[in-house]
């Protein structure tokens, strides 16, 4: 929600969706044409619910939630099986909010390594968790 941490990503969409970034990499202008800041995970809901019709279904992610989780597998077969519209929240730093996690549809079970260890990186946890619920 802080208005200098959006004009800082605005400042990284605008290299790469048409700055030296879109001439170096084309391929990354693309995926990022999709991307969007907004200033509160309401007005991202209802942004999502104006274009699909719905309001999204939220689902939280995160390494210390651990009560009431869904395992990927079954997440994955719910989103097929109801379609629809959905939120993914990562949290990052000191992770989302009770209030957040409390008021979200679901909750997925945090990501373990062999160790027990499961304090990934945001954009590393968001890649395995979209291949484990998107992927092929």
């Amino acid at each position: 929600p802080l208005s200098g941490q959006r004009a800082m990503i605005e400042q990284l969409l605008e290299h790469w969706r048409s700055g030296f970034g879109w001439q170096y990499n084309p391929d990354r202008q693309q995926a990022l044409s999709l991307v969007q800041t907004v200033s509160s995970i309401e007005e991202a809901a209802a942004d999502l619910q104006r274009k699909h019709g719905e309001k999204p279904k939220i689902i939280v992610t995160g390494a210390a939630i651990a009560e009431k989780t869904l395992p990927y597998d079954e997440m994955r077969q719910l989103m097929h099986q109801q379609g629809g519209c959905y939120l993914l929240l990562f949290g990052t730093g000191w992770g989302l909010t009770q209030e957040i996690i409390q008021a979200a549809d679901y909750r997925l079970r945090p990501i373990y390594g062999r160790e027990g260890y499961n304090h990934l990186s945001v954009r590393s946890a968001a890649s395995i968790i979209m291949d484990r619920l998107l992927g092929e």
